[in-house]
């Protein structure tokens, strides 16, 4: 189990990796708007995943009850029919949004030619809907602890991705982060599905085909789970309206860029974090879960790895931008430092998340995901008039940390009576991380050439790990141990 949190973590660094090498070659090879402009494509599509019924989201939970029961032929069956259907629902709502997303894309942006605008809205659907197959597999693995497989796939799509971003951009430089991307997640899809098939083989029994009322119970659990994931996701689009609409095509940049960051960073800490859910699941249906303890003492770990987390992302923002655009970008860095605040506050509350995913109250995730899609218009609107983009980021992150915290409420006194440890070690962390990351940030304001600020940058970066690198370690080490149980 320990190692499965390293492995989780390990898949999501190298994603990231991968994904800003082709945005990278795309940027150079064509033009850095076609960043914001995909992403906001790609965010916009993926509100086609209600489709599914919410059923891959909660394929770990179901598959790993049936592993705690030994059901093998349920099993088998119902993995089977799950990836069908959601197969062919999600299919069919994306093909029906592609020339929605289109002309949207086309309005957002008038000087888009609509022939790229088709190319872009074609190649988000297809993501999309691979990427939603590749979570429903990833449960079932994930529900056996198979993390090394599922990481083995990420990491072949995403080596993948690089060669085909950097060929297709010698001869359609346009094309290069569709169909680098597009290419990743069928490879991924594609070893995903073979590892499944020699794990199924294992098990003894033909596949069973499930009763319609177990599908039904399924999503009836489903539909809650994605309204609220659906929530989740019309954040995305939300907030990407608002910087197109006051901040224009650069700042639908900078907040891609800087999101992305973030979000891929916080993803890192999710991965590790959802190791738990297998492992309480089946503990709660063997009657051992104790729900106070085990999620206080993961919220506790959680906001201890929060803080260098923080100061890893402020660090890395600059060099991320230099790599991509060539150049720091102030309004980029504001963009992350604001991001970055407010994931990590949800970054906290992951716990809590999980919690009442596995004790079944999907209410709680709900109304605190509609909490946060109903802040982001209403704080982000009159920011964007007063501000431009730096408004709509600010109340984005205000959002953000509103909805949050309303997980943690929902948690009651199991949270509220929580001890918490911070030690002279944590101390150090912060405090060195506070001084560097100001040190950096007042560098990037500076008039000074962009090589000397990445060389600046990068020394800070390096001499920050070195110095909290033993007690970041055990740190980490400390917060594996307590996911594993």
């Amino acid at each position: 189990m320990r190692n499965n949190g390293v492995i989780a973590a390990a898949q999501i660094v190298w994603q990231s990796l991968a994904m800003f090498a082709v945005y990278r070659i795309a940027a150079h090879g064509a033009n850095s708007a076609i960043l914001g402009l995909w992403s906001t494509g790609v965010a916009v599509m993926s509100l086609v995943t209600f489709a599914d019924a919410g059923l891959t989201d909660i394929m770990v939970r179901q598959v790993s009850k049936a592993v705690a029961a030994a059901e093998w032929r349920r099993l088998k069956g119902l993995c089977g029919a799950v990836l069908l259907l959601v197969a062919v629902s999600v299919g069919l709502a994306a093909l029906l949004a592609i020339l929605p997303v289109a002309n949207l894309l086309h309005a957002l942006t008038p000087t888009l030619p609509k022939a790229s605008a088709v190319m872009l809205a074609g190649g988000a659907a297809a993501l999309v809907w691979l990427t939603t197959l590749v979570t429903g597999t990833s449960g079932v693995l994930e529900a056996f602890g198979r993390y090394d497989l599922k990481a083995l796939a990420a990491f072949i799509g995403s080596s993948v991705a690089i060669v085909v971003a950097w060929g297709v951009s010698r001869v359609m430089p346009q094309a290069a982060l569709v169909i680098g991307l597009v290419g990743a997640a069928i490879v991924n899809m594609a070893a995903l599905l073979i590892a499944l098939l020699v794990l199924f083989r294992r098990f003894p029994g033909s596949a069973v085909a499930p009763r319609f009322s177990e599908l039904k119970d399924m999503v009836r659990i489903g539909v809650p789970a994605r309204v609220a994931g659906l929530a989740n996701l019309g954040l995305d689009p939300v907030i990407r309206f608002l910087i197109l609409r006051f901040g224009g095509t650069a700042a639908s940049v900078f907040y891609e860029l800087a999101s992305r960051l973030v979000v891929q960073l916080r993803g890192v800490l999710v991965a590790v974090t959802q190791v738990m859910v297998p492992r309480l699941v089946q503990a709660r249906t063997r009657g051992e879960y104790d729900e106070a303890l085990a999620i206080s003492a993961l919220t506790q770990s959680s906001i201890r790895i929060a803080s260098p987390a923080l100061w890893l992302t402020l660090l890395l923002l600059p060099l991320l931008s230099a790599a991509v655009l060539g150049k720091v970008e102030p309004e980029l860095l504001a963009y992350g430092l604001m991001l970055a605040v407010a994931w990590l506050i949800n970054v906290v509350t992951v716990p809590a998340y999980y919690g009442n995913f596995i004790e079944g109250k999907l209410h709680r995730n709900r109304f605190a995901h509609l909490v946060i899609l109903l802040a982001v218009p209403l704080l982000g609107f009159p920011g964007g008039l007063l501000w431009g983009g730096l408004g709509v980021v600010a109340g984005a992150a205000l959002a953000i940390c509103g909805g949050s915290m309303v997980n943690v409420l929902s948690r009651g006194r199991g949270l509220a009576d929580m001890h918490f440890v911070f030690n002279t070690a944590d101390a150090w962390i912060a405090a060195l991380g506070l001084l560097v990351s100001t040190g950096v940030y007042a560098v990037a304001l500076a008039a000074i050439p962009t090589r000397v600020q990445v060389v600046i940058s990068a020394t800070a970066l390096i001499a920050y790990l070195a110095l909290v690198g033993i007690p970041l370690t055990r740190l980490a080490r400390e917060h594996v141990k307590q996911l594993s149980g």
